[in-house]
């Protein structure tokens, strides 16, 4: 194996067997006319050797472009400790911070046609040339993009083989990181603020109320020229999928929603889905946590029939409603968990429901009970829990990135919010959880980051750790010396600190 990844390296080129794909199709959920292609989303099965290089490869080059701080910080996908969570955060978190200061958000989440396969190779090529991404490293991806071929498998069908000129391959270890480099420039010449999670861009500016007119004409200015990044770049902007929202808790007129667009009018939305999260123009989430009742719901009729005809006990039963139901509720919840009392109560009475099926209790057992017996927490305590982790996680990340930048401006400004935010919220929590147990987010440990020009991790082990051999094979004196050395650093340890080891070797 490592003589053929090193031939393939050195070599730049890649066996034939290699660059084949065998292209398979999965129904997308919630079509009405499965006749239609595009009713199918395409899954490419490529060869395992190939992908292995792929990662040695993007090992390097992820630590090139981060050390070189290449990727735009508004990109949070297809990176390490960068989510949807970050997205949705900032933007929600702006949106409500702009209400406190009577200001309206108008936005634009913006629809990328089939932009993962509709890729400018040569473009890209040119791309990571300028970047200084050179040499073999160029080399091998402009062969790994050339002449590649596939065959569709379709209900035991097997196509001929064609080729592919355009786009990225599908299931690909390489190509999101490929997507990134080549979306890179996509929305920064804006004057607004915009977010990206992969080809999903959203880009928004606030004003005051009177000045509406000027907050439309901008938008539509920003718009236009995402609109002709993506023609010298060669990627579509669905104009029909884009949509607009316009955030206040004021009632908006017909006239205020109407936004122009060289002669065409955009598509207002006022409830836009946002990387699966449904919004609405004030910002009270109820749309969302009703349509996140009714697919929780569809998944306890399955956990309710997969009790009936099976034997399954209690633990296994629990397991199911945390793979089906509550991963369904989590998701996201620190950016919604300032929706209104009366939504979220809709929860407490799902995990009500699941929990009287999974401990096969009477209907009318009390939800607390039920809690108690299955060990799980209450949907409120779950969410807090979340939402610190999710602020201690910011915390920790670097002032650079823009969710950091976020936090720091809405401490800094912090006052009585009108409106809470879910910074506000995640913070006071954390506090409350500080008074509690004594725990501090402030002292969590740095997230790594990569140092402007380093281009690789680098893990140096502790000098004293040569000498202390393996624990498998360690000699009497090795074994008085590491307890020398542990001694020495757990009394060296304050009294606010604790000293960890995943193992006890060294004790």
């Amino acid at each position: 194996m490592r003589v053929m990844i090193n031939l393939s390296w050195n070599n730049g080129k890649l066996p034939t067997e290699w660059k084949t794909a065998n292209v398979k199709f999965l129904r997308k959920q919630g079509k009405t006319n499965y006749y239609s292609p595009s009713s199918y989303r395409p899954i490419s099965l490529t060869s395992v050797m190939c992908k292995i290089t792929e990662r040695i490869i993007l090992n390097r080059l992820a630590a090139f472009i981060e050390g070189m701080q290449i990727i735009d910080i508004n990109q949070e996908g297809f990176r390490k400790n960068h989510s949807t969570s970050n997205c949705l955060l900032r933007f929600i978190q702006n949106v409500i911070e702009k209400y406190n200061k009577g200001e309206i958000t108008l936005a634009c989440l913006i629809d990328l046609e089939k932009a993962y396969d509709s890729i400018w190779r040569e473009g890209l090529m040119v791309k990571l040339h300028k970047l200084g991404i050179q040499g073999k490293t160029w080399k091998w991806i402009k062969n790994f993009l050339n002449n590649r071929m596939a065959k569709c498998i379709f209900d035991g069908f097997i196509g001929t083989e064609f080729e592919t000129n355009i786009g990225l391959p599908q299931g690909s270890v390489l190509a999101p990181t490929l997507f990134n480099i080549y979306i890179n420039e996509f929305l920064n010449d804006i004057k607004g603020e915009n977010t990206k999670l992969a080809d999903d861009g959203t880009m928004w500016q606030s004003r005051k109320p009177e000045k509406k007119d000027e907050l439309k004409e901008v938008m539509a200015q920003d718009i236009g020229k995402a609109i002709e990044w993506t023609r010298k770049w060669r990627v579509n902007i669905s104009i029909e999928k884009t949509e607009v929202c316009m955030f206040t808790k004021k009632k908006i007129s017909k006239e205020d929603k109407t936004i122009q667009l060289n002669g065409k009018e955009l598509n207002y939305n006022p409830n836009p889905k946002l990387l699966g999260v449904i919004l609405d123009e004030k910002m009270t989430f109820g749309k969302h946590l009703e349509t996140l009742e009714k697919r929780a719901s569809r998944n306890l009729t399955i956990l309710r029939e997969v009790r009936q005809i099976s034997k399954m006990n209690t633990k296994k039963l629990l397991q199911l409603y945390f793979c089906l139901i509550r991963s369904v509720v989590e998701y996201s919840c620190p950016a919604w968990q300032v929706a209104e009392q009366k939504d979220l109560q809709k929860l407490d009475r799902l995990q009500r429901k699941a929990l009287t099926l999974c401990l096969d209790m009477p209907s009318t057992s009390g939800r607390a009970a039920l809690e108690i017996e299955a060990g799980v927490l209450p949907i409120d305590l779950r969410i807090e829990e979340i939402a610190i982790r999710e602020i201690a996680k910011i915390q920790s990340k670097s002032i650079k990135e823009p969710i950091k930048q976020q936090l720091i401006n809405y401490q800094e400004e912090i006052g009585h919010d009108i409106h809470i935010t879910p910074m506000g919220k995640a913070l006071c929590q954390s506090f409350e959880m500080e008074k509690e147990t004594g725990i501090n987010i402030n002292l969590i440990e740095p997230e790594f980051t990569y140092r402007l020009g380093e281009t690789s991790r680098t893990k140096t082990t502790p000098s004293y750790w040569n000498r202390l051999g393996s624990s498998k094979s360690r000699t009497s004196e090795q074994k008085k010396l590491c307890i020398t050395v542990m001694t020495k650093l757990i009394g060296n340890t304050a009294n606010d600190q604790a000293t960890a080891y995943t193992d006890g070797s060294c004790m």
